[in-house]
């Protein structure tokens, strides 16, 4: 059976996605208000990035929905180049995935 190209599924990664954004937004927003607003940046001159702290420890959950939210982005691409190989008329496989590199 001849698989059709299609962004269904890279739609449905990308919505999961913009769940996790709006819970974590929202849990943000929550945390903010709770420590009144009080945010302590500085610039790490090792690092060459400014750091932002707040007063109490972000909640356990913010660690699962941030994973969440990689990992439906990660699919979308993974389906995405999957559908691209598709639309040109090829065989993906199960090494079709998109490149991710630290370098």
């Amino acid at each position: 059976m001849a698989h059709r190209p299609g962004l269904d599924g890279v739609m449905l990664k990308i919505r999961r996605a913009d769940e996790c954004l709006a819970f974590l937004n929202d849990q943000r927003a929550a945390l903010l208000e709770a420590t009144g607003n009080r945010v302590v940046g500085e610039f790490d001159t090792a690092a060459g990035d400014y750091v932002f702290r707040v007063n109490e420890e972000p909640p356990l959950a913010w660690g699962i929905s941030i994973g969440e939210l990689a990992h439906a982005l990660r699919g979308a691409l993974d389906n995405l180049l999957w559908q691209l190989v598709l639309a040109r008329g090829g065989t993906p496989t199960r090494a079709t995935q998109w490149p991710i590199y630290e370098d």
